[in-house]
């Protein structure tokens, strides 16, 4: 506790610590926001990763897929679902390897 308690009072808290009282107020929405914020950022970076596999894998041609990475990296969330949108719906760029599958 010595310890503890010195090492607050070097930090120009121990007035908080003895009075008990909140110096910081709103600190805690503010950790729970950049906490909120990580996440949205590592499911952003980890969709439009994912997304970015799969344009270059899909071979639309260097414009095209430089345009859909331009998307999926640009607006988040929102470029990656509207690629694997389009994809699902059969939209999605063709190549000539073969007759269509019947």
């Amino acid at each position: 506790m010595m310890v503890t308690g010195s090492v607050v009072a070097e930090a120009g808290w121990s007035e908080c610590v003895r009075a008990d009282t909140q110096c910081l107020p709103g600190f805690g929405p503010l950790v729970a926001a950049w906490a909120a914020a990580g996440v949205f950022v590592l499911v952003w970076l980890a969709a439009a990763s994912a997304a970015t596999v799969d344009v270059v894998g899909s071979r639309p041609g260097l414009p095209r897929a430089a345009l859909w990475v331009l998307v999926v990296w640009t607006v988040p969330v929102v470029g990656v679902l509207a690629w694997y949108r389009r994809r699902r719906t059969g939209d999605a760029v063709r190549t000539c390897d073969g007759p269509p599958p019947i």
